[in-house]
């Protein structure tokens, strides 16, 4: 006859305090790109009482964001037939039509 030995208790091994789990949250949906929207949309949007937005308020000139701007980088540029020197133009005409917006 064979007997088995069993043990009724569990081992237990806490894990070090560096290691533990503190919380269990679900993964965050945080999208950092949502938020530079909102905030481009709200820096640059036009307040009624003021007529200004909260940008030109502050610093005394209208916001341009990057987006609106169509400065082609010279891949683009060689890609569409474009020399060094037009390429440059373009960039120098577009910086100059900023100067002006300022």
């Amino acid at each position: 006859m064979v007997k088995f030995w069993s043990k009724k208790t569990t081992k237990y091994y806490p894990l070090p305090p560096h290691k533990e789990k503190k919380t269990v949250r679900p993964k965050s949906t945080h999208n950092p790109l949502g938020d530079i929207a909102i905030h481009e949309r709200w820096s640059t949007a036009i307040r009624t009482p003021t007529q200004a937005t909260p940008y030109a308020l502050v610093y005394g000139v209208e916001a341009v964001l990057p987006l609106k701007q169509q400065i082609p980088s010279l891949r683009i540029a060689i890609q569409e037939g474009l020399t060094e020197e037009e390429n440059a133009q373009i960039r120098l005409e577009e910086l100059e039509a900023l100067d002006k917006k300022r």
